[in-house]
């Protein structure tokens, strides 16, 4: 029983630390996405007020 319940809990923390690995991925990506949003607003912003 001892041997079950450390395998499950080596299990859940590689579990834990990849979820954890995919948000900062995904939050990343998300960053990324927003600069490139936020330049080409300043740009078109840019544009206007010419």
């Amino acid at each position: 029983m001892t041997t079950l319940n450390t395998a499950a809990e080596k299990h859940h923390i590689t579990a834990k630390r990849s979820n954890a690995l995919a948000w900062v991925l995904l939050a990343r990506k998300v960053n990324r996405l927003l600069a490139k949003m936020g330049q080409t607003l300043n740009i078109s912003a840019m544009v206007v007020t010419k």
